[in-house]
């Protein structure tokens, strides 16, 4: 009956203890209670039950441990629970609440250091320490004991905190109360149990007088509530001599069972994690506050059970050979002499994959630091900071996480050679070039590489072509020279191999991370969770700036999982089925002013690379025009500017946009470029083409980029011609020193094909003349440009270069331009640079949108104009690329579908819609369109009229059920 009474009495015991831990949460109005009334003084009186009954239970530790053995190998073992459970905390919190922080796991791996769970660390420190007292004569035992308790008195007595103890049971504390149960608890007392009882009891009633009453002392001497907790404090000497009193009234001793019952259940209940999680729970789900703290105490309750069912738990573990193995290790300690041989020898046997994680660490500082231009940084406006020291010490996080993923594919290597140098070897190489290709991209769009390029493996070999030689060369050289280097090493001094198994289990782990970038995009995802905690921001609306904070693998890996639109509201089979019927209707009444057909006409869409003017450039003069024709051309004719989406870069992006009809504005920052992310995947793609009989695409060059082949088979093109391709690139010519062909030779391909089917067509034309770079001095001549400079870092030769190649251009399309006028079926030509050159340093925040504006004409020869085709039509001074459709059927008097009657009410009633022109890379900013009126103004979408707004959101549930959705609308609304 005693023993099952004593039994009770602990449990109450850890009850109390898990209670105490809780109730003063900061969330709980316990902790922040300050008004001086009956509450105030029972919730004293609460205060300091509690702190005796966890008092209790530390002194009955301390009684305990310092009759067992010093054991440095349960040290150990108690370390490694608790940061066992430390991470199973962490998980819970993931799948519980989805949240996840870096530092949560910090605190899991490194709980003594990072200070979470004081009382927890003091039990297992006190565990190790206390045996020794058993070694000191029993007097000196006691006289330690009583200079203790002197202490806390006099921390007491005079109300100053003398310890640094403050109001919280942290880790000194913990140890020194610990400490007084090992010192005192086997004190032999000159009194029998009554007296015992008297006195234990009228300390105890002392006790909760002077807690119930300090608050109102503190408000009369001092006017507010800074002594309140002078006899409510955990480190008061009466609650410890009332907890000491029942020690010796309750002379039952625990076990080392009960010890470790409670030891799981206080880490449970005071990890920061789950505890301010589960408190938050209670006040969100139970505002009544009895049904709250009775919830509460409840689960105290249930937390001893379900902490033996990990006891439990651990006993069959306990049994595993795995286990066995590293029990045998544990055991062998028996003082720190043999920890630290243990360490030596572990350090001999493994210090080069320790060196491997620090080379990771370094590859990942490296891979950071190189996506910055300078050493200087200004990430807000008041301050600039050394670029080393604020990645070093602000960018923490990604620079582990970027870590870890490097040592994943140094193991991933290392299984697959199954050779540790070879491992290190070719993930120093592939980082190394990662990272030169980066920055290589960076100087030449303002983008690091995107998933999407990766993709366009059969254009590899055309891209290092606009690399310099010399730096391949030289590449190729340290390449050949690391793998030479490799081979002997490896051959000299080679490491250990790795088992079948940990070679197995390190592939997949590397998979499996790796192959986790397919969800990290997914919103509220556990993945997505975890990702964001370890530092990863997303920045798909501006890539350029996403390298810089994310470092390119990470930036590269944010990229991999596409979202191709977030569906709009109202988007079901009715509503796109009453849309339908809607722009039928406007098809019809469009086409009541209407004679043509687009089908029965020639169409050439002209897509010209890089064309745009540099005088319209802020900052920028030209002596002479670089393009006199085309300026004259664009009086006498539809003409104006067109609104880019990209500059430097993104002519897959245009191109799409023209094509199709629709915007990148509307798709996910995840989806940056249609042609190799969202065409060969999608399971129907419409293009304005499908409309012709005959269709053909044609590109001076290597056609792989940007998965071209596919994509134009997809749309349904009936001929791709390119370098290499079965319908030959004719009368191929190159001016001076360029290594790209001229667009005199594209014009004239044009002219064979028109040559080839007199009938009606639609040809796709892709330039290729003006790509970069422009600082070769590719032309001879373009001094007469006389290029002047101001206000900016602009290089004048490279602008001079560059405006000799677009005057080629002109040349070009004066000639081509007479060549269909002679000819007799009826053509009409959309002519339009993609983007501007990405060598103007203008600062894009103020000159954003003038390098945005490209040049555009729509031109219809005599023979289009003698069918009705008109040679000026109105809201053509602004247009963007996805107007090019309707503009293109009002210029030639053509009959529109419902689509083409959707795209003509968007260039008619909406100002042009791209991409944000603030942003200097080439997919700029997604999230939000930017429009731009006729008088070149950018507007806000919330100034739109009613009719507007409806317009823009019909264009969005089109847009959505033809490239992301069901497909509702059908042929029918197409064609």
């Amino acid at each position: 009956m005693k023993a099952k009474r004593n039994s009770i009495l602990f449990t109450w015991g850890i009850i109390f203890t898990i209670l105490n831990l809780w109730l003063w949460n900061p969330q709980l109005p316990l902790a922040n209670y300050a008004i001086n009334n009956n509450k105030m003084m029972l919730i004293q009186v609460v205060h300091v039950i509690l702190n005796i009954g966890m008092t209790f239970m530390l002194l009955k530790y301390g009684q305990l441990f310092v009759k067992a053995k010093p054991s440095l190998a349960k040290l150990v073992n108690s370390w490694i629970l608790v940061i066992i459970l430390g991470l199973l905390e962490v998980l819970i919190q993931l799948l519980w609440k989805n949240q996840f922080q870096l530092s949560d796991l910090l605190n899991s791996l490194f709980p003594f250091s990072r200070n979470v769970i004081p009382v927890v660390m003091g039990i297992i420190l006190s565990r190790c320490l206390v045996p020794f007292y058993a070694k000191l004569k029993l007097s000196s035992r006691h006289q330690i004991g009583a200079s203790l308790l002197a202490g806390l008195f006099a921390s007491t007595i005079f109300n100053a905190n003398l310890w640094g103890f403050d109001n919280s049971y942290n880790l000194a504390l913990t140890i020194i109360i610990v400490s007084i149960g090992a010192l005192l608890c086997d004190l032999k007392l000159q009194l029998n149990q009554r007296i015992l009882k008297i006195s234990v009891g009228g300390v105890f009633l002392l006790n909760l007088l002077l807690a119930a009453v300090m608050p109102q002392i503190s408000v009369s001497v001092h006017n507010n509530f800074s002594t309140a907790a002078r006899f409510a404090n955990p480190s008061n000497v009466l609650t410890i001599i009332v907890a000491l009193g029942l020690c010796y009234l309750f002379t039952k001793q625990l076990n080392f069972r009960m010890v470790d019952t409670m030891l799981i259940s206080i880490t449970f209940a005071s990890y920061p994690v789950l505890m301010n999680l589960f408190v938050s729970s209670i006040v969100g789900h139970f505002p009544h506050a009895a049904l709250r703290y009775g919830v509460m105490l409840i689960c105290a309750i249930l937390l001893i059970p379900v902490s033996y069912c990990g006891l439990r738990l651990l006993d069959l573990i306990s049994k595993t050979k795995w286990y066995d193995r590293y029990h045998k290790t544990v055991a062998s300690f028996r003082t720190f002499t043999d920890i630290k041989t243990f360490l030596i020898q572990h350090w001999q046997q493994h210090a080069h994959q320790y060196l491997a994680i620090d080379f990771c660490y370094l590859l990942a500082i490296v891979s950071l630091l190189a996506m910055d231009n300078s050493l200087k940084l200004t990430p807000n406006v008041n301050y600039t900071y050394n670029t080393l020291i604020y990645t070093f010490c602000n960018k923490q996080s990604i620079i582990i996480f970027t870590a870890f993923l490097i040592w994943l594919m140094f193991k991933l290597f290392q299984s697959i050679t199954n050779s540790f140098w070879w491992g290190i070897g070719i993930t120093t190489m592939i980082n190394l070039i990662w990272i030169i290709a980066n920055r290589i991209k960076i100087g030449a769009r303002n983008e690091p590489i995107m998933p999407s390029e990766m993709i366009m493996y059969q254009a590899y070999g055309s891209i290092l072509k606009m690399v310099n030689p010399w730096l391949l060369v030289c590449a190729a050289i340290v390449i050949v020279g690391a793998c030479l280097a490799i081979w002997r090493v490896n051959r000299k001094k080679p490491f250990t191999k790795l088992s079948i198994k940990a070679r197995g289990f390190y592939i997949i782990l590397t998979i499996l991370v790796y192959g986790s970038a397919l969800f990290w995009n997914h919103q509220g995802s556990p993945i997505q969770t975890v990702v964001q905690g370890m530092g990863v921001e997303s920045y798909p609306f501006n890539q350029l700036s996403g390298a810089r904070v994310n470092g390119p693998i990470v930036q590269f890996m944010s990229n991999v999982d596409v979202k191709v639109m977030d569906q709009p509201t109202g988007y079901s089979k009715a509503t796109m089925n009453r849309l339908a019927k809607k722009y039928q209707l406007t098809a019809k009444q469009i086409n009541q002013h209407r004679q043509n057909n687009l089908s029965d006409q020639t169409i050439i869409l002209n897509l010209s690379e890089s064309f745009a003017t540099p005088n319209r450039v802020p900052g920028v003069h030209l002596k002479n025009d670089p393009i006199p024709y085309i300026n004259r051309l664009k009086k006498k004719t539809t003409s104006g500017l067109m609104i880019s989406s990209g500059y430097g870069g993104g002519t897959a992006n245009i191109e799409y946009m023209s094509l199709t009809g629709l915007t990148l504005a509307n798709f996910t920052p995840t989806l940056a470029t249609p042609f190799t992310q969202l065409v060969p995947f999608a399971k129907q793609s419409w293009s304005i083409n499908q409309l012709f009989k005959d269709s053909t695409a044609i590109h001076p060059y290597v056609g792989t980029f940007y998965s071209r082949p596919t994509v134009y088979r997809k749309f349904g093109f009936d001929r791709f011609m390119y370098l290499g391709s079965r319908y030959k690139i004719r009368h191929q010519k190159k001016i001076d020193r360029s290594p790209y062909l001229s667009d005199e030779t594209s014009y004239q391909n044009v002219e064979d094909q028109l040559k080839r089917n007199r009938k009606a067509q639609f040809i796709s034309l892709v330039t290729m003349q003006n790509h970069f770079p422009y600082t070769e001095h590719f032309y001879d001549g373009a001094s007469k440009y006389q290029v002047s400079i101001r206000g900016a870092n602009t290089d004048s030769e490279t602008v001079a270069q560059y405006a000799m190649g677009i005057h080629y251009t002109d040349q070009a399309v004066q000639q081509f331009i007479k060549k269909i006028n002679q000819m007799k079926q009826p053509i009409t030509v959309v002519f339009y640079g993609d983007h501007l050159p990405g060598i103007y340093q203008n600062d894009m925040s103020q000159d954003g949108l003038k390098l945005h504006e490209t040049d555009y004409f729509i031109y219809s020869n005599p023979a289009a104009r003698q069918q009705g085709a008109k040679q000026f039509i109105h809201n053509s001074r602004v247009v963007s690329p996805n107007d090019f459709i309707a503009m293109l059927a009002k210029q030639t008097n053509s009959k529109v579908t419902p689509y083409i009657a959707l795209l003509t009410k968007v260039y008619q009633d909406l100002p042009a819609v791209s991409l944000k022109t603030s942003n200097a890379d080439a997919n700029g900013y997604h999230s939000a369109p930017q429009f731009t009126n006729e008088q070149g103004k950018v507007i806000s979408q919330k100034y739109f009229s009613k009719s507007q707004k409806e317009l823009w959101h019909d264009y969005l549930l089109v847009q959505y059920d033809m490239t992301a959705s069901h497909h509702y609308l059908g042929k029918s609304f197409l064609k």
